[in-house]
C-alpha cells in the first residue's frame, strides 16, 4: 500500500518538473538583459593570450635531446618536443543575464542575436552590496563573460536594447 502511494508521488513530481520546464522557454532577447559597458575601450576588450604549439617539420614533431646531471654524478638523457609560443587575440564581452540562465542558454542567445561564434562562457554572480545606515548600494545580478572564437569581429551591440 505504501509503495504504491510513493510511486504515485514520484509520478506527480515528474509531471510537475516537465510542466515547469515548458514554462521557462524564453526568447534569446529575454535571456540577455544588456551589454555591460566597462571603462575599457574596444581595443582593450581584446585580450592577448599565449598558446604553445609543437614545431612540426615534414609531418612529424621536432624533438630535442637534453641531458640532466645530478649531484651524485648520474646523468639522464631525455627527449622533449620543441614548442613555439604564439600570441592569440581573443575578444571578451560581458552581458547582464537573467539569474536562472546557464552557460548553454547564454551561448545560444549570443550566437542567435549577434551571428557570432562563441568559444566559451563564464558566469559570475555580482553580490548584493549595502552600507550600514545608508541602505542599498547595488542589487545582486548575474553577469556572463563571453569569449569569441579566434578571427571573429566585434558585433554591433546596439541590436539588443
Amino acid at each position: 500500500m505504501q509503495i504504491s502511494l510513493f510511486k504515485q508521488k514520484l509520478k506527480r513530481r515528474g509531471q510537475k518538473s516537465l510542466e515547469t520546464k515548458k514554462l521557462w522557454q524564453f526568447a534569446p532577447t529575454d535571456i540577455i538583459l544588456g551589454f555591460i559597458k566597462t571603462e575599457k575601450t574596444d581595443n582593450q576588450l581584446k585580450t592577448v593570450s599565449k598558446v604553445k604549439t609543437p614545431v612540426i617539420k615534414n609531418g612529424a614533431k621536432v624533438k630535442e635531446k637534453y641531458t640532466v646531471t645530478f649531484k651524485s654524478g648520474r646523468t639522464l638523457e631525455k627527449e622533449r618536443v620543441k614548442t613555439e609560443v604564439k600570441e592569440v587575440e581573443k575578444i571578451k564581452l560581458t552581458f547582464k543575464v537573467l539569474k536562472w540562465a546557464n552557460k548553454v542558454d547564454v551561448k545560444n542567445a549570443v550566437e542567435s542575436l549577434y551571428g557570432v561564434q562563441v568559444e566559451k562562457v563564464n558566469i559570475t554572480k555580482a553580490p548584493y552590496k549595502f552600507r550600514q545606515r545608508r541602505g542599498l548600494v547595488r542589487k545582486s545580478y548575474v553577469k556572463a563573460i563571453v569569449t569569441l572564437k579566434q578571427g571573429e569581429k566585434m558585433p554591433d551591440l546596439a541590436k539588443v536594447a
